[in-house]
């Protein structure tokens, strides 16, 4: 992976020895409460973000998600190998699932605090949307110049509303030059998405170089997709088949998507119950470990049958929400 990647909360510095208590939910909160978040206005949250980035709620909840991980460092005794896995949504909502020390896990259950400056940070934001909505303009700064300017994007499908579940995963991708829709202004959450697709998606957000040199019998090399095609093979990301075909527009299922980003991520280790508790986890043989990466780190998660469907091929909506909590796990701007 480049650069472009940070595993914000994965590895903090710190010292020490493995500690055998479990962290007190009360001391965590009084000590966010004390030190940190209650000093923190919304416009210093908005700040944070950074001044040349676009600002949108996704990328402030990223800001935050980075300074309560490194919050929480400061609270442990040092150490080389601290985890922090958190979790910010775009009401404020912040979810602890686990603070990992030296392989010795720290919480008993998560531990939600809710942070009321994200949502005023929001609403600054929304103030001086409202009349720009849907205008590329740039913004007037916040604050009387405290802010740089924000920069206005539209939501240009016909068929995605803000009021549906994966709407932001959608614009996430979208405003980062992810995701493109159709030539009749659609977006077509609900269709499967494909191979072609995925790799060519995952190649922008690592800003990967086209590779000519694959030579599947039904890649083309003037395919539009065939220079991402190359680039996820020689990165380790995804395979051909033993036909000598990369099957470019076949649907990607789940368990596929998922093994996908694991690649990407450089198939990291996961700490949790993975897989274990859905009821069609025996349906799972060769993407294991991918699967259970992807559960544990809340990339991926089951329906109201307590099932993955792992091999359900996955809807463009459902990618985009699976990306997005991969930029999220990875803090990728």
């Amino acid at each position: 992976m480049n650069n472009k990647i940070k595993v914000v909360v994965g590895i903090l510095s710190a010292s020490l020895v493995a500690p055998n208590a479990i962290i007190p939910t009360m001391a965590v909160t009084e000590s966010f409460s004390a030190s940190w978040i209650d000093d923190l206005t919304a416009t210093k949250l908005i700040e944070l973000a950074g001044e040349d980035a676009q600002y949108n709620t996704l990328i402030i909840a990223n800001a935050l998600k980075v300074g309560i991980a490194e919050q929480i460092s400061t609270l442990l005794p040092i150490s080389e190998n601290i985890s922090v896995n958190l979790n910010v949504t775009i009401e404020g909502k912040v979810t602890i699932n686990n603070v990992i020390v030296d392989g010795e896990e720290l919480i008993e259950s998560p531990i939600i605090i809710y942070v009321a400056q994200f949502k005023e940070a929001q609403q600054k934001l929304e103030e001086q949307l409202q009349a720009l909505k849907y205008d590329l303009t740039p913004n007037p700064a916040i604050d009387e110049g405290t802010l740089p300017p924000i920069t206005v994007v539209t939501n240009p499908f016909t068929d995605i509303s803000d009021t549906e579940w994966f709407y932001y995963d959608v614009m996430n991708l979208y405003v980062n030059n992810l995701v493109d829709g159709y030539t009749n202004n659609t977006f077509a959450p609900e269709k499967d998405v494909t191979r072609a697709e995925v790799v060519t998606i995952l190649q922008r957000l690592e800003n990967g170089t086209n590779d000519q040199s694959s030579t599947f019998s039904d890649v083309s090399s003037s395919a539009w997709y065939a220079g991402a095609v190359g680039w996820a093979v020689k990165s380790g990301i995804v395979e051909g088949f033993p036909d000598g075909e990369f099957e470019p527009n076949a649907d990607v299922t789940r368990e596929q998507l998922a093994t996908m980003l694991y690649n990407l991520a450089g198939k990291p280790q996961s700490v949790g119950t993975g897989i274990s508790t859905f009821v069609d986890a025996d349906q799972i043989t060769w993407a294991k470990n991918a699967m259970n990466w992807a559960v544990n780190e809340k990339i991926l998660d089951g329906n109201l049958k307590d099932e993955l469907e792992p091999q359900k091929f996955a809807t463009r909506a459902e990618m985009c929400a699976m990306i997005t909590r991969f930029m999220n796990l990875y803090h990728i701007e």
